[in-house]
């Protein structure tokens, strides 16, 4: 039995601070589909505030904190996302340790310069213990979603 053979594609010309994302369907040199909010690069991470370097676990709270702060910074290699465009930001954390996984939890998050999302807890957030899995959530004005990080990589604690 042999093996199939893959064949990479290369597409030239991809400009991503471009207004329209997509394999020539809306211009010469574009990729991706048509949008208002263009994205200055192809990978993002999400930076655990304030230590400024994912941690592991990234994020330790205790059961109904509130009145503290959970902040993140959205980077690329191009810099920090422009948040500009952004209609929604969500946090999204979806429980990891053996408990039912469609019970997400998700937060409206406010958004600050330099790619800053933050949200204060209020009183009942945090009222389940357990390990989550963080992502955030953007919702461009175009109706676009980017999901960061897009690796399951950054874990959200809580303890009794």
């Amino acid at each position: 039995m042999q093996a199939p053979r893959l064949r990479l594609r290369f597409v030239t010309g991809v400009n991503l601070t471009a207004r329209t994302y997509g394999s020539g369907t809306y211009g010469e040199g574009t990729y991706g589909e048509s949008a208002t909010d263009p994205l200055a690069a192809i990978r993002y991470w999400l930076i655990p505030l304030p230590a400024g370097f994912p941690t592991s676990p990234s994020w330790l709270y205790r059961v109904d904190d509130s009145g503290g702060t959970f902040q993140a910074q959205v980077m690329s290699d191009a810099g920090p996302l422009d948040l500009a465009a952004v209609d929604l930001a969500r946090l999204v954390l979806t429980p990891i340790d053996g408990r039912d996984l469609t019970a997400q939890l998700a937060f409206g998050l406010d958004l600050q310069d330099s790619g800053i999302v933050e949200r204060i807890w209020q009183p009942g957030d945090l009222a389940g213990a357990g390990t989550y899995r963080a992502t955030v959530i953007f919702t461009f004005a175009s109706g676009r979603q980017l999901t960061v990080p897009g690796d399951d990589g950054l874990r959200f604690v809580v303890t009794p």
